[in-house]
């Protein structure tokens, strides 16, 4: 049964095992962490290393697994969700995309972590918003007014961001369409938006005030300060007390943000 929304999950698939000639009820997205496999579709052979996420669809096909076994994050797409894909596929595509193979650690990473849930969802949604994008091929062209007004919003509620969903419901468009228009004009994902805010306020508590760190994460939005900490260091490569610390330099890799959520150069 196909389910209403889309669903992630990661699966370790023992050696030399088969899934002979099936079909799947909706289009699902097979991501290729470790190992691999090798695919049959009538006459057509196509072999999934890791890095490679396959689109499928409803055509049946046979699926051999090698010697290793391997490690798959499986997503099967919702109905409503699949409609945003725009242009059906018949037969499966294999994506070899630096992009799409790190969406795919990190929602890995996430569906490992149970208080992340929401973060998972983001990253489905961003995931299919991204095979969407490469379907299309279209560039953008100015964003549109409703693109801007969702930007504004995550800008003055970045603290309680609404969700992907909120925002496109909002803006009257689907929330794929939402996800994939958003990096498109703007270069980063609805979470990564919000993610430069919270760092951009931990950044100026940090050099203008002696507040604990722990008051710090809390007042910028992180989890904890464990949180705070790593993030920081996956943004600019130091920690919230080496940041403290050159408080009279200026911080780079931070872009501050005006109110309306506009880059302020």
């Amino acid at each position: 049964m196909v389910p209403a929304a889309s669903l992630a999950d990661v699966f370790d698939i023992p050696p030399a095992t088969r899934f002979a000639g099936h079909a799947h009820e909706g289009l699902h997205f097979c991501a290729v962490l470790a190992g691999g496999f090798t695919e049959t579709v009538g006459r057509d052979v196509a072999v999934a290393t890791p890095g490679i996420l396959r689109v499928s669809p409803s055509a049946r096909h046979d699926i051999r697994f090698g010697p290793d076994g391997a490690r798959c994050l499986l997503v099967e797409v919702g109905p409503q969700d699949a409609a945003a894909l725009r242009r059906p596929l018949r037969s499966s595509a294999f994506m070899t995309d630096a992009w799409l193979a790190a969406l795919a650690r990190r929602l890995e990473r996430e569906l490992s972590a149970f208080d992340q849930r929401s973060a998972a969802q983001d990253l489905v949604l961003e995931i299919l918003a991204q095979v969407t994008r490469r379907e299309l091929g279209r560039p953008p062209g100015p964003p549109p007014p409703w693109l801007l007004e969702s930007r504004d919003r995550l800008a003055d509620e970045w603290r309680n961001p609404p969700s992907a969903g909120t925002l496109a419901l909002a803006a009257g468009v689907h929330r794929v369409h939402l996800v994939r228009s958003f990096r498109d004009h703007f270069g980063c994902t609805l979470r990564g938006y919000v993610r430069r805010h919270r760092l951009a306020q931990a950044a100026k508590l940090l050099s203008s005030t002696d507040l604990p760190l722990s008051r710090v994460a809390a007042e910028s939005g992180f989890a904890d300060q464990a949180h705070l900490t790593r993030t920081l260091r996956r943004a600019i490569g130091i920690t919230p007390l080496s940041l403290r610390q050159t408080r009279a330099r200026p911080v780079s890799g931070l872009l501050p943000f005006n109110t309306r959520g506009t880059v302020v150069r």
